[in-house]
Order: C-alpha cells, then structure tokens, then sequence
C-alpha cells in the first residue's frame, strides 16, 4: 500500500489524525504530514479509514 496527500486539495480538517494519528500529523501552521506512506499490514485499515474521512478526498490509496 502506498498513502499519498494531494496538497492542493488538503484543507487541514484534520480528520485523518483523527482517524489515524499513527499515519498523519496535522501541524501548528495547519499543514498536514504524512508519518509512514507505506504503512504496515496492521495500520493500512486505518489508512483506508482516514482516506475515506477526508471531505476534500485528498488522500489517496495505491495497493500494491
């Protein structure tokens, strides 16, 4: 699996830390960090949640 973040997209709601505070970080400056683009077996159900809470879907999944 491989998590990728469009920026362009991204408005910061930070509901991807909040369904995966493992995989993002939602910085003081309202930009959002990707932790592990590669995530585990274990944490690629929390990647998919936090890919399908995004209003602006600007995170995107590739399984491998």
């Amino acid at each position: 699996m491989k998590v990728t973040l469009d920026t362009d997209l991204c408005e910061a709601h930070g509901l991807c830390e909040a369904s995966a505070p493992e995989l993002f970080r939602l910085g003081d400056e309202d930009i959002v960090t990707i932790l592990d683009d590669n995530p585990a077996p274990e944490l690629q159900d929390a990647a998919r949640r936090a890919a399908g809470s995004c209003p602006r879907i600007a995170i995107q999944i590739t399984e491998d």
